[in-house]
């Protein structure tokens, strides 16, 4: 009984070994809040996904956010992906849920590094308001293959991230301010 129970033990610190020596990660990349809008970068870094180097990957992502900070608007794809899953909208009337499955991201680069595609947003929080969003893989038992040779799982991390409403910067406020005034200046002159 021992004996069975040590093997069992070894035979899963060598499953758990192998799962975790995929260390390929899916992150999202925040841009500034500019005017209410803002956009979330998918990126993929599968330098050590199994199968070819460069691959060709696909999957399925989750986001979830709350939904009195953030209103999802669309996703672009990258020239180098498609979408065979949305984006699809759920969840309830706090929570929303984006998920979206892409396909055939194949990375220029040798170690499979680059952005999927970008989710876009506008928010009206007010200022200093911090939204967080979760990813996380879109299927229970996971979705990420390399297609390239023979549809390869692999169990990349998820890095979630958080988007601060910042107010517009006072140059832009001048800016605009000056742009007015000088058109207001030109309007007399022609009269």
């Amino acid at each position: 009984m021992i004996r069975n129970l040590v093997s069992a033990t070894l035979l899963a610190a060598l499953l758990m070994t192998g799962w975790s020596a995929q260390a390929a990660t899916v992150n999202l990349l925040p841009s500034a809040v500019v005017g209410g809008s803002f956009s979330l970068d998918l990126e993929l870094l599968a330098g050590d996904a199994p199968g070819a180097s460069p691959g060709t990957f696909s999957g399925q992502v989750l986001i979830t956010f709350d939904s009195d900070l953030a209103q999802f608007t669309d996703y672009t794809p990258n020239g180098s992906s498609g979408v065979f899953l949305g984006p699809v909208l759920g969840g309830d009337s706090s929570v929303t849920t984006v998920l979206l499955g892409f396909n055939d991201f194949t990375s220029a680069s040798p170690v499979n590094e680059g952005v999927i595609g970008s989710f876009n947003f506008t928010t009206d929080a007010p200022i200093d308001t911090v939204i967080n969003f979760a990813l996380e893989d879109g299927f229970i038992l996971g979705s990420f293959v390399n297609e390239d040779p023979s549809d390869a799982p692999f169990f990349p991390n998820f890095n979630g991230t958080s988007v601060q409403v910042v107010p517009l910067p006072a140059a832009a406020w001048l800016l605009a301010g000056g742009l007015g005034w000088l058109g207001v200046f030109a309007r007399r002159r022609s009269t």
